[in-house]
């Protein structure tokens, strides 16, 4: 009887851990790789961060959270340059490998990286069907946090979302609670670097009263911002998704 077993397979990726609490402009950050692809599995930043390929002046690419960058030929990304504002708090965990097809679930995000096959484009459609079922039944179709704060904001300070894509989305959902008055903006726009805000809506917040907001989508990107008001807060509950309808 034949007892062998057959070697488990390697796949060709690997993840990075890369901390943004300091500046760079275009600084070198990934040597001697060999990648198909990069995917950004996680970003938290105030500011837009921007990835430049195999060279510093190279064009920038906005990073957002879910997104995956791919090129046709194999081990095509040798270097990984970064341009990034401080960040007291920020990271990016990102994902590079190749050619191996698969795949990874980013929430309200699937991600295929490498060639496409008949079972990922049957679960696409399967996903897609389960969607429109989803808003056939209720009338209604949220999506997965695309940004959240529920650490306190001292007096006249201010939370920063990231950028995220929300082009799916027919309008911006966002519930928010504190015992301090204050404002929260809904900024959109369609640069891709996010240098410019198109459509800014601003909506004061009354201390105590639980506040939901809905806003039109209008520009492919997004970000929050909220500013607190004159006085330390001891409670704060800030979550933004995306609403189909």
């Amino acid at each position: 009887m034949n007892t062998s077993v057959s070697p488990i397979r390697r796949l060709g990726y690997t993840t990075y851990m890369i901390d943004l609490r300091q500046e760079r402009r275009a600084a070198l950050i990934l040597d001697h790789i060999w990648s198909d692809f990069i995917q950004v599995v996680s970003l938290v930043a105030n500011n837009p961060v921007f990835l430049h390929l195999n060279y510093p002046d190279a064009p920038p690419i906005l990073v957002v959270t879910g997104s995956t960058i791919e090129v046709e030929e194999k081990g095509a990304i040798r270097r990984l340059y970064l341009t990034n504002s401080a960040e007291p708090n920020g990271h990016m965990l990102i994902t590079l490998g190749g050619p191996e097809k698969f795949r990874t679930h980013i929430p309200g995000v699937v991600q295929v990286a490498g060639l496409e096959n008949v079972q990922l484009t049957l679960d696409g459609i399967k996903t897609a069907l389960e969607g429109e079922l989803q808003v056939a039944a209720t009338g209604n179709d949220l999506s997965t946090i695309l940004a959240q704060c529920t650490t306190p904001l001292s007096a006249n300070a201010s939370y920063v979302s990231g950028w995220f894509v929300s082009d799916r989305y027919g309008k911006i959902a966002a519930t928010i609670y504190s015992d301090q008055p204050g404002t929260l903006y809904v900024e959109q726009t369609n640069a891709t670097d996010g240098s410019v805000v198109d459509a800014d809506e601003e909506i004061p917040y009354v201390a105590e009263e639980k506040r939901g907001v809905l806003i039109e989508v209008v520009a492919p990107y997004t970000r929050v911002r909220y500013l607190n008001g004159s006085s330390d807060q001891t409670v704060f509950r800030l979550f933004v998704r995306g609403r189909v309808i």
